[in-house]
């Protein structure tokens, strides 16, 4: 009888999940579910029963991964995250950028900006740093945002229309991507050039890291990927497939 109560209490608490705003109540979810299916084990489960827990674990898993009911206020097309989904931002109607903290969805910063358009962020790594693409005085700049400091660390002029961002995984470098030029890799710190990739990229170009950050895997929606140290700027290798491909990571 124990059993059987301790089975009801845990698709109880998956059920609870559901509602919960929790970051991890999909895994809390599931964590319930197993529980369940483990008290199971003391008593003779039941059809009804084993469909109850097929049907929270299903739900557990359909639960979405962040939610962002800010949209309506939104300036920019998408919110930004950081890794651990614990902060999102948005560029408010008034232009600033909003900082808020998953959880709570409290606002943990609010960055004032002069620019005319944000047009798109991206948070770093740590969640230390965003990355905007904007426009000041008609130009298109990208500029880094200390995110709890309310300042600009530097700004880059870029000459494109719709350029591509993508911090390394350790948060230390930007692979800057605009359209008919090379790739650039800056310098978080200083926004600085440190490695120029011959490769002029394209609307087609695709680009990412490997995960020890050491090259940059290339495409341009040909059937070649081209492997490129990230330091030294050369050729590692040439890969080529029987179809155009997209880089994911």
């Amino acid at each position: 009888e124990t059993k059987r109560s301790l089975f009801a209490s845990q698709i109880a608490l998956a059920r609870a999940e559901r509602n919960s705003d929790r970051p991890d109540h999909q895994r809390a979810g599931l964590d319930a579910v197993r529980g369940a299916l483990e008290a199971s084990d003391g008593f003779s489960i039941d059809s009804g029963q084993l469909l109850a827990a097929r049907n929270e674990a299903v739900a557990a898993l359909a639960y979405p991964d962040a939610y962002c009911e800010h949209t309506r206020l939104c300036e920019s097309p998408y919110p930004a995250f950081s890794a651990d989904l614990s902060l999102f931002c948005f560029v408010t109607t008034s232009g600033d950028i909003s900082v808020r903290r998953m959880k709570n969805d409290h606002e943990a910063a609010r960055l004032t900006s002069t620019a005319e358009r944000v047009e798109s962020l991206l948070a770093s790594p740590t969640g230390q740093h965003l990355a905007a693409v904007q426009l000041v005085d008609g130009a298109r700049e990208v500029a880094l945002y200390e995110t709890f400091q309310n300042e600009i660390a530097w700004r880059r002029p870029v000459h494109s229309h719709a350029p591509m961002l993508q911090y390394d995984n350790v948060g230390d470098r930007l692979a800057l991507a605009t359209q008919g030029h090379d790739l650039t890799i800056l310098d978080l710190a200083t926004g600085e050039p440190l490695t120029e990739i011959d490769y002029p990229t394209t609307p087609n170009s695709y680009y990412a890291w490997s995960p020890d950050d050491r090259v940059v895997a290339i495409a341009g929606g040909t059937t070649t990927v081209r492997v490129v140290d990230a330091e030294t700027a050369n050729t590692t290798a040439n890969h080529t497939f029987p179809e155009p491909i997209r880089i994911a990571k």
